[in-house]
């Protein structure tokens, strides 16, 4: 193995990558109904597409990364997440200090993000538990 054939996780946007549609109310509003309903279903449809297509072709990607370039999979420290973490705290209070409206959509989110947390430790942490209990994991340090 040559240096630097490392692949670190998860990546700092795990569980996953969104896209974005930003659309002027009035404009929306001005739609038919049936209009507004495709705008919205097509932008679901889009990110789900894309979420999809995401997880199937970073899986394949992955593979050949580990078998064909005998690249090692290693956590990153949490030394390293620590100081992403703070970074990353640093950085939103900057937009929340600088922008009324990137306040907004942060107290928005930080509201969501405590009010789906317990769901997701009961959903998707025990499933993968569960899951991995039963069938584990594939071990990557071999």
């Amino acid at each position: 193995m040559e240096v630097g054939d490392y692949y670190y996780y998860p990546g700092w946007h795990e569980p996953g990558a969104m896209l974005e549609i930003i659309i002027n109310e009035d404009a929306l509003a001005a739609l038919p109904d049936d209009l507004q309903a495709i705008v919205t279903v097509a932008a679901r449809a889009t990110n789900s597409d894309m979420l999809d297509d995401f997880t199937a072709h970073n899986s394949e990607s992955l593979d050949i990364l580990l078998r064909d370039f005998d690249t090692e999979l290693l956590p990153l420290p949490d030394d390293v997440m620590d100081v992403l973490y703070e970074q990353s705290q640093v950085a939103v209070q900057a937009l929340i200090d600088a922008d009324p409206m990137a306040a907004k959509i942060a107290a928005s989110y930080f509201d969501f993000f405590e009010r789906v947390r317990t769901y997701h430790e009961i959903s998707e942490r025990a499933y993968l538990n569960g899951r991995d209990r039963v069938m584990p994991p594939v071990s990557f340090t071999e």
